[in-house]
């Protein structure tokens, strides 16, 4: 079954997904529609904000974050309206308090952690909980406090299963149903790292070195071990503080930074679900890059930095990354001094958790939201930027291949000029295929002048065929609920020629329309069918 999404969004200009895209510039923000910032907490006289340590973010905007108040540490939820929430219930926080080194959240609002049993350490449980609702997923732990002092990490998934790496260096993940499974041990590995993130399958993402002496990214089921990158490969040198958590999606695709890339040494920020990687961006500033973080559309939050500067940006393979915000800019009445994001720092709708050092001494969480912009709202669609030498009109797809509207998120409407009998519409073969489309009110024909008819392109007699599928004015219509593939192209017919639709009004035939989840590649393009012109006339 296909999973559905309600948002929309295409784009913007013919990149290939393995195609170096021009490198990202301290100072030199790009993002069209910006972002604003909404503060979750401060760091004050009640309470400090532990340096260094990242938030997380659901699909809900709620981020978990870890707070320091009278010496002892906790984690709080908050969206930026009301107050936190605590998330640790006082019974079960342990003497040393709960420990996760990179919290996450999931869409149900549970976090994961260890508890120790005293103030010398273990034996330690592993829970997870909501606040309300606590549940124990595995017991009897004996890490050293050496080991504690080193940091522990507690991923979780949408479905409750955490993973964690356990006092012998094997990473396990321990499901709610009771089942733990061996993701990684001792005798495939020499070494292991913290599992950095854990997907919705129980894929588990971590650093580590195997049998064979490869230092370098995993991804493992405890089936299926993967090798994502390895240092003196393709990918250079992987290894290090910058890829300490890997990050991975439900697609099984993962993110993360490398370092002096053969053959000329450049660093860079890659996706590579083991068989096809894709390129975010290159060293075209000189910038080093860490911190990936990585969502289900695709799209990549990560931190680069040139000596004491440093900036978030964002961006999907092929397209040059957007800045999100950077050291000196304007923030919580100072100015940003550092940022860190972690391995669950973006959702679904882009949005992205940091914790960032402020000039003024404090520190603090926020969210930055991306703005809506052309393209988000009927009244205001994306308008063609060319028209390509067979007359179709290529649209910007800029928003989905920054990844912040294309999946789980707003309908991306677009609008090219009228007078005509229907559009054709396509993206590239390579590109995640449509999922729906939105076809606006009033201009078609039938009853009301509300109905379109549904064409999908033939290969063997090369056009666009009708088919028996009539489209509503404004009801989102589904292939895979009407039991049709998801195309990468398809058209519509019924365009009313009385209508005389305006060109120059960019509200004159507004199409919504959806993705499948996946990387969007290329331009979208919407090919005007003309009605003959005796019909035209008329």
């Amino acid at each position: 079954m296909t999973r559905r999404n309600t948002s929309l969004c295409y784009a913007s200009t013919l990149f290939s997904a393995l195609a170096w895209a021009a490198g990202p510039a301290l100072g030199q923000a790009t993002l069209p529609s910006g972002y604003s910032f909404t503060q979750i907490a401060v760091s004050n006289t009640s309470q400090t904000l532990p340096n260094g340590i990242p938030p997380g973010i659901n699909n809900s905007a709620t981020v978990v974050y870890e707070v320091q108040q009278a010496g002892a540490n906790s984690f709080f939820a908050a969206n930026g309206s009301g107050a936190p929430t605590s998330l640790i219930p006082g019974s079960i926080a342990g003497p040393l308090g709960p420990l996760n080194d990179s919290p996450s959240i999931n869409d149900a609002g549970f976090i994961g952690f260890i508890a120790t049993s005293s103030v010398n350490g273990c034996p330690c449980t592993v829970y997870t909980t909501n606040g309300t609702v606590s549940n124990t997923l595995a017991t009897g732990l004996q890490w050293s406090f050496s080991q504690i002092l080193g940091g522990l990490n507690v991923p979780i998934n949408n479905l409750g299963a955490v993973t964690f790496r356990a006092p012998s260096g094997n990473i396990i993940r321990a499901d709610p149903n009771g089942t733990q499974t061996v993701i990684a041990n001792l005798t495939g590995f020499i070494s292991t790292g913290l599992p950095g993130s854990v997907n919705r399958s129980g894929t588990v993402a971590f650093a580590g070195e195997d049998a064979n002496g490869r230092s370098g990214i995993f991804t493992s089921n405890g089936t299926t071990t993967t090798l994502i990158a390895h240092d003196g490969g393709i990918f250079g040198q992987v290894s290090g503080s910058g890829n300490n958590f890997p990050s991975i999606n439900d697609s099984g695709v993962v993110g993360f930074a490398a370092s002096n890339i053969p053959p000329n040494g450049v660093n860079g920020v890659f996706t590579n679900d083991g068989t096809i990687a894709g390129i975010i961006t290159d060293n075209s500033a000189a910038l080093a890059f860490s911190n990936v973080a990585i969502n289900n559309s695709g799209t990549v939050a990560f931190i680069g930095g040139n000596g004491s500067s440093q900036a978030i940006f964002v961006g999907t393979p092929g397209v040059a990354p957007e800045t999100v915000i950077q050291t000196g800019d304007s923030l919580a009445g100072s100015t940003v001094s550092s940022l860190v994001i972690g391995p669950d720092a973006i959702n679904g709708t882009g949005q992205i958790a940091f914790w960032a050092s402020l000039a003024n001494g404090q520190a603090g969480i926020f969210r930055a939201d991306p703005s809506a912009g052309v393209g988000t709202t009927a009244d205001n669609p994306a308008l063609p930027t060319a028209i390509d030498p067979n007359g179709a009109f290529n649209i910007p797809l800029g928003p989905c291949l920054t990844g912040l509207r294309c999946h789980d998120g707003d309908i991306y409407y677009v609008d090219p000029p009228a007078n005509v009998a229907g559009y054709n519409y396509s993206v590239d073969p390579t590109s995640s295929p449509f999922d729906g489309v939105i076809l606006p009110v009033g201009l078609g024909l039938g009853p009301n002048n509300n109905y379109y008819v549904l064409t999908l392109f033939n290969s063997h007699f090369k056009a666009y065929i009708p088919t028996l599928h009539v489209l509503t004015g404004g009801v989102p219509f589904h292939f895979a609920t009407a039991g049709l593939a998801n195309p990468n192209t398809f058209g519509i017919l019924g365009v009313n020629p009385a209508a005389h639709l305006d060109p120059t009004n960019v509200t004159a035939f507004p199409t919504g329309l959806t993705f499948v989840p996946g990387p969007i590649v290329g331009n979208l393009q919407m090919a005007p069918v003309t009605y003959p012109k005796l019909v035209a006339s008329h």
